[in-house]
């Protein structure tokens, strides 16, 4: 009984805790039966391009559908568009290796497929409230 109330306890403190996550929730979408092929191929390729040029005709053509119906299967499957998952990814990613690394946050940002500073700044600002560097000092790497 007492492990229970100890369980609960622990939850109690977590869901008053004001933190917020480093990155974003997980994805949980919806791959039906036989997609699952056609969603990894589409996955491999975002993940191998995430610091570059992500095209919706090309994740259509790995998934052999044409654009429209793709991003109809994409939404269905992650709840999102595919702009702003790979754009979640990216900021992610830029997040992990804020805290992970000494990289400059230019490099970063460039690394992960943000081409301009200010737009990357204005997204870390909006998205954690705060910019980069300070993210960065927060997380206690520099």
């Amino acid at each position: 009984m007492a492990r229970i109330a100890g369980v609960f306890d622990l939850l109690g403190h977590l869901s008053a805790s004001s933190r917020r996550p480093l990155a974003n929730p997980g994805f949980a979408g919806v791959v039906r039966v036989g997609e699952a092929g056609r969603f990894d191929r589409v996955m491999a390729h975002v993940q191998s391009h995430l610091g570059g040029e992500i095209w919706l005709d090309d994740a259509a053509r790995l998934a052999a559908l044409t654009p429209e119906a793709f991003c109809r299967f994409f939404k269905r499957a992650t709840g999102r568009t595919l702009t702003t998952y790979v754009n979640e990814l990216r900021f992610g990613e830029a997040c992990r290796q804020l805290v992970e690394t000494e990289a400059t946050v230019s490099g970063i940002r460039f690394r992960c497929g943000f081409n301009s500073l200010s737009h990357f700044h204005a997204q870390f600002v909006r998205q954690r409230r705060m910019p980069p560097g300070e993210f960065r000092r927060r997380s206690g790497v520099i």
